[in-house]
């Protein structure tokens, strides 16, 4: 192994040892406690091959500024991260869940994962009847002037492809070609591939988030994203999330959470909050600093209460359920999903895209 590799290798774990010293709140240093036990369990020079590769697999090149990131070693990037940044987020959408009356809804996040499929959170849309009455709204954000684009509107067709998982906490459904006005195209705006491989983040790097918050105008949550957690080997559940610290807010369910080479590596399905067990009875923290019951935490307001993560669910997971639910539907499966899986394992890439 040469002595710089190792050098390198040395100066990322005492990377890891200075952030990890960092003031944090109770439940995001037992976080940090799991991901040190796993660490003491890696071999350094193994996890750093793993996420070189990765970064080469994912079509941007390996520069140096690359390398000295991955150690922890400088906080620099690239200025096409922007421009690259910018094509990403026009893959985001606002979603508009209309009510049975019409009269009143809900908005959620989506982004589209193929030229013709979207994904959000199933608690944004958990139904095909949902998605009937709900629609996807594309460049709704502002530009460089400070003005606002209304951008696009487009119905969810879920009759073409529709396949949802309540504990995954995902939708996967089809959009309409053009949009209702007839005026531009679904194919426009581009799509995020999702990236079955593993380590495409790490503990302690960094994620961001293009979101709809409150169903504003798109935004971004850019650095001092940490990652806290990835998966958790004991429990099967919670293996499937991703933790990590993050400014988002009602509405941001459905936000692809992107590495550094604007790869998904999760998608935002909620927020965690400070809690304990006192007595055998759940309590939250509130801002304040004083504990209440979960049961009275639930009628305030979420201003109030004490959010500590993010939490996501993991691609990988995601694409292996959407993989398992589109093998059981046998002769009524979409041919939108298995042309999206077909993409995502690179067996047969999109035209006109690379993998």
């Amino acid at each position: 192994m040469p002595l710089k590799t190792v050098t390198y290798a040395l100066d990322f774990l005492d990377k890891l040892k200075y952030l990890r010293n960092q003031e944090v709140s109770t439940n995001q240093e037992t976080f940090l406690s799991n991901i040190e036990q796993r660490d003491r369990r890696a071999d350094p020079i193994t996890v750093l091959a793993r996420r070189i590769e990765n970064i080469a697999a994912s079509g941007s090149g390996v520069s140096s500024f690359d390398l000295e990131r991955v150690l922890g070693r400088n906080d620099l990037l690239p200025v096409n991260f922007l421009q690259k940044g910018t094509l990403a987020a026009r893959a985001v959408c606002r979603i508009w869940v209309g009510d049975l009356f019409g009269s009143n809804g809900s908005w959620g996040t989506g982004f589209l994962v193929s030229p013709r499929l979207l994904i959000t959170n199933h608690h944004v849309i958990e139904s095909v009847d949902t998605a009937m009455r709900a629609s996807a709204q594309f460049g709704y954000e502002m530009d460089i002037s400070g003005k606002i684009h209304q951008g696009k509107a487009f119905e969810l067709n879920p009759g073409e492809a529709f396949i949802t998982d309540p504990e995954l906490d995902f939708t996967l459904v089809a959009v309409a070609e053009t949009s209702d006005d007839g005026n531009a195209r679904l194919a426009d705006y581009g799509f995020l591939r999702l990236d079955p491989t593993l380590h495409k983040v790490e503990p302690l790097e960094f994620v961001t988030i293009i979101q709809h918050p409150d169903g504003q105008p798109k935004q971004i949550a850019i650095r001092e994203n940490k990652v806290l957690k990835i998966g958790d080997n004991q429990d099967v559940l919670k293996n499937n999330f991703l933790w990590y610290a993050s400014d988002t807010a009602p509405g941001s369910s459905g936000s692809p959470a992107l590495n550094d080479n604007w790869q998904v590596v999760a998608i935002h399905h909620k927020s965690v909050v400070e809690s304990r067990i006192r007595e055998g009875v759940e309590e939250i923290q509130l801002t304040n600093g004083e504990w209440v019951a979960k049961e009275e935490a639930e009628n305030l307001s979420e201003n109030k209460i004490k959010w500590i993560a993010n939490q996501g669910v993991r691609t990988s997971k995601i694409l292996e359920q959407v993989n398992k639910i589109q093998t059981q539907q046998d002769g009524s499966a979409s041919q939108l999903v298995q042309a999206f899986l077909e993409d995502a394992k690179g067996i047969r890439i999109f035209p006109g895209t690379t993998p």
